[in-house]
């Protein structure tokens, strides 16, 4: 790392917790630090999005970024509560931002068009597209669940249920 020294963050540390010291403060104020826990920590781990209540409704749905990746929760039409990467398959632009409600996903770059399940229904000028099949194209799931109304997910698709 340009500009850092080498400071062994672990120095102190003993697995007895009444005889050992906190990290260093690299490992507070560091973005390889905080980089480390994004990959290892943060995108393995059950991360809470919003309280049950923000997706009550059929349609629903939040976007935040969990570990810097952009997601999105949503209730689907069927009731299902769904998670997905917040890019579109086609050129990975951003599909939804904040909060609201909607029937179906488009994306305002080139207009493909997602229903709620993450499944791609319509996608402009590709009609003449030799196997070109919307029904194996559909948004990248992100692990989903609701406990004690909240609502968290896990970017890690071999994670245990929370």
């Amino acid at each position: 790392m340009s500009g850092e020294s080498a400071v062994d963050i672990g120095q102190g540390w003993h697995p007895d917790p009444g005889v050992s010291l906190s990290l260093h403060s690299d490992a507070y104020t560091k973005n390889r630090w905080f980089d480390a826990d994004q990959s290892a920590i943060i995108s393995r781990s059950w991360q809470w999005i919003c309280h049950g209540e923000k997706l009550r409704h059929q349609g629903s749905f939040v976007a935040e970024a969990i570990a810097g990746q952009p997601i999105f929760a949503i209730r689907g039409l069927d009731g299902e509560l769904r998670a997905f990467y917040n890019v579109c398959q086609h050129r990975a632009h951003e599909l939804v931002e904040g909060e609201g409600q909607l029937k179906n996903l488009v994306c305002p770059y080139h207009g493909w068009s997602y229903d709620l399940s993450g499944q791609l229904q319509a996608a402009r000028h590709t009609n003449h597209l030799v196997d070109f099949d919307t029904d194996q194209i559909c948004l990248d799931p992100v692990l989903i669940t609701e406990f004690g109304g909240f609502v968290y997910v896990n970017l890690d698709p071999e994670a245990a249920p929370l």
